[in-house]
């Protein structure tokens, strides 16, 4: 989902599809608003890498820049993957984190690396064909509606009991989704922390 989609989403919620009552620069903020009450929670998104590519006697890479934790390290080795075992790994702390893998107890790299991990949930979308978080765009549109009908039933002399009733069944919805999705976007035991991130 684009940021754009959402917000054509969250407009039609509101019923301002025509975005007359509120603005896309608006909009824009309550979908921020949304994204930190979920970083906030402690929610983390899994992601994958698969750019790291193996060079022969080196045992030092640089974390990609998304990772705040990894829970798994795998190298590919003609379509088959192998789990670097914990103990064969280290993350260090420095300007730039880097992923240190130990000479003397793991000898087997082979052509990629595979990290699993997680990243934190983007805090600040713009405007534009940028993409949503996978597995966000739900609690992000029922969040950003709730912080938009409260922002227009202040404004709103006639409507107004009905943006109140929007914004309190919207942000119902977003706190069940909060709790049932709760175990989607936690870190996985395990996890490294990769410092200063």
């Amino acid at each position: 989902m684009t940021v754009d989609e959402l917000i054509t989403g969250i407009a039609h919620q509101l019923q301002d599809p025509d975005l007359a009552i509120i603005n896309q620069t608006q909009v824009i903020k309550f979908i921020n608003e949304a994204a930190h009450d979920a970083s906030n929670e402690g929610w983390y998104l899994k992601m994958d890498d698969t750019a790291l590519a193996y060079t022969a006697d080196t045992f030092e890479y640089t974390i990609p820049a998304d990772f705040v934790h990894i829970y798994e390290i795998r190298t590919a080795d003609g379509g088959d993957l192998t789990v670097v075992p914990l103990s064969h790994w280290t993350i260090e702390d420095g300007v730039t984190p880097v992923l240190r893998f130990s000479a003397e107890l793991y000898e087997n790299l082979t052509a990629s690396l595979e990290l699993k991990g997680h990243k934190r949930p983007k805090l600040n979308y713009t405007q534009g064909m940028g993409t949503i978080d996978t597995g966000m765009e739900s609690f992000l549109r029922e969040r950003a509606t709730a912080y938009g009908a409260r922002n227009i039933a202040r404004g709103s002399s006639g409507r107004a009991a009905n943006y109140r009733q929007l914004e309190q069944e919207a942000w119902l919805r977003s706190e069940s989704l909060l709790e049932d999705q709760q175990d989607l976007f936690t870190l996985k035991p395990g996890s490294r922390r990769v410092y200063g991130r």
